[in-house]
Formats: structure tokens, sequence, C-alpha cells
């Protein structure tokens, strides 16, 4: 608009000399056509005054109209008649981060560079076998440090089983040694450790990054939900397709594994939930409920509950495990008695 606004003032800046030098060489043209000239010249003026002012309004016009045309693109992109959003805005990006493949292999990464963790869980087991029942309930927290050569631990458990209090387990495991309380007798005992970590995955329940990579190998079985701070990746089926599900994986207790080997047809339900930090894709732990029941087993019919969560926290959060100096002088050597 100044481009031509600058033109329009030089063209009229040139016809204006050009007026009076013709002036100046005609002496003799009357007073009547001088101002004849000067009235076509105000003219002129007015003329292109005016020409500049209608190009201004059509080129705001212009630009209104442009910015409406783009107002409303935005609009169409945004959001549709619906309510729902366009796939064209940016929610291809939103749902990759929400492919569970991805969410699993990603957790698995960041976990294997973590340090220290504490891992907290409790879970309940209730098997009926030809009207006979037995309840299991077992609270756990380990803290566990990875980053010396050797794995260390320090857990301790609570176990009741039919409503009796079968005692406290507070064990430390540092480099190749295992110490151990015997909770009836409260005497400390000793013992070769092997650093087997699936070992000690499968028997406090724990989940290790191996497993993080084959969940992801099955991602599309798991359904992905955005719950705030977390991801939570749910698998849901029925019976043996459950059953199947859970082969292999250290998130059941090993005493409630036999009943799957032993069963052959199972009916009922089973969900399994994985929890995924959204900031640092940590594993912060999962739930674990199903209802499963048999009479394809020789034993009689067979009914089982299981339910149980975990939690992960307390990342690098620890640098070293000590064994409390009474531990170290009073433990003996498990292969003495």
């Amino acid at each position: 608009m100044s481009k031509i606004m600058t033109f329009l003032a030089s063209i009229l800046l040139l016809m204006t000399v050009a007026c009076s030098n013709e002036n100046n060489v005609q002496e003799d043209l009357s007073q009547e056509d001088s101002n004849q000239g000067e009235e076509i010249n105000d003219e002129a003026d007015e003329s292109v005054e005016d020409e500049g002012e209608k190009e201004e309004e059509l080129e705001e016009t212009a630009s209104t109209d442009n910015m409406e045309e783009d107002t409303e693109s935005e609009e169409e992109v945004g959001e549709s008649e619906d309510g729902s959003r366009d796939v064209n805005e940016d929610t291809s990006v939103f749902s990759d981060d929400l492919d569970a493949e991805n969410l699993l292999r990603q957790s698995a990464f960041a976990m294997e560079e973590i340090d220290s963790l504490l891992t907290e869980g409790e879970f309940t087991v209730t098997t009926t076998i030809d009207g006979i029942e037995e309840r299991e309930e077992i609270a756990i927290k380990m803290i566990l440090i990875l980053s010396s050569e050797l794995p260390m631990l320090h857990v301790e458990t609570s176990q009741i089983a039919n409503g009796d209090d079968l005692g406290n387990i507070d064990m430390y495991a540092l480099e190749d040694v295992v110490y151990i309380v015997d909770h009836y007798t409260d005497e400390w005992y000793k013992m070769p450790f092997d650093n087997d970590m699936a070992e000690i995955h499968n028997m406090f329940n724990t989940i290790e990054t191996d497993e993080l990579d084959h969940y992801a190998n099955i991602g599309e079985t798991f359904q992905v939900l955005d719950q705030g701070d977390h991801y939570a990746l749910i698998f849901e089926e029925e019976g043996n397709a459950f059953q199947s599900f859970l082969t292999g994986s250290t998130a059941v207790d090993i005493e409630s594994d036999w009943i799957f080997d032993v069963y052959g047809e199972l009916e009922g339900w089973g969900k399994y939930e994985i929890l995924i930090q959204k900031e640092t894709f940590y594993f912060l732990g999962y739930n674990l409920e199903f209802e499963l029941a048999s009479s394809d087993g020789g034993m009689g019919n067979m009914e089982t509950y299981y339910k149980a969560g975990y939690t992960y926290s307390n990342f690098d959060e620890y640098d070293e495990i000590v064994v409390p100096e009474e531990v170290l002088e009073k433990a003996e050597s498990i292969f003495e008695f």
C-alpha cells in the first residue's frame, strides 16, 4: 500500500512542476486559463487522493476477508461439527505417544538407566479345591540397588495364611552373601548368593526390563489410557486366553503358577494393568486381578481369585545398603546346622 501511494505522490509532483514551467514560458496566457489550470490540478489532486482512499479501502476489505478465511480455516481444522478433533491438526503425534509398544519400549529403556529404586506391593490369593479354601496375604517392601557390579537388595515381607500370622521375612543380599532372619527364633543366618536377579524378580513378583520388552512385542493387545501424569496400559481377557498371557510372567506368585500347569480348560476373567510415568517413562508399577475356575485337572473342582498391586518409586535415591553390625556379628552360616 505504501509503495502505491509513494508512486502516486511522485506523479503528482511531476505534474505540478510541469505546469509551473509552462506558466513561466507562456506569460501571455490569460489569468482565466491559469485559474483553469489550477482548478484542473486541484481536481487531479482530489482524484488521485480519492483513488488512493478507494485502493486503501479495497486492500483493507481484502485483508479482512483473508483474516476471516484464515480463521474459518483454522476452525475447520481444529474441530469438526461433531466436536471431534481433525486428524490433520497434530493428533497423529499424540496417537503415536499413546502407542503401547512405543511406551513399553521407552519404559524398558528408561528403567535400564535406573541405579536404584523402591518397590512395595501386596497380593491376596484365595484358592478353593474340592471345597477346601486356602487364603494367603503377603506384603513386600524391597530396596534394590543395581548400580554396583553385583546388585544389592533389602527385602521385608509379612505373610498371613488362613488368618494365621506366619511372621516377617527380613533379608539382605550384598555381593555374594545373603543374610536372612528366622522369624521363629529371631536368629540370623547367611548363605551364598549367586546374584540371579531373574530368580529374585520371580520370588518377589517384581517386573524386570526384559518383561517390559516382551510386552512391547505384543503391544497391540494393550489398551492405553491417559490418566493425568501417567499412562495405564490395560490387558483384559477371559479364561485360557488370559492364562496364556500370564505364562512366564514374574507378576504372578510362584506358589500360584502350578494351577496353570495342572488345570486345563479355564473359565473366568482377568485384568492386568501396567503404569508408566509420562515425563520419564519410568515403570510405576502394576495391578493384576483374575478369577478363574476349572474342573479339568484331576484334583477336583478349582476356583481361584488373585489380586495384586505393586508400586515403584524413589528412583536413584539409594547409594548403598548397609547390613546392621548386629546382623554381621551374629549371622551363622546356614550350612553349620
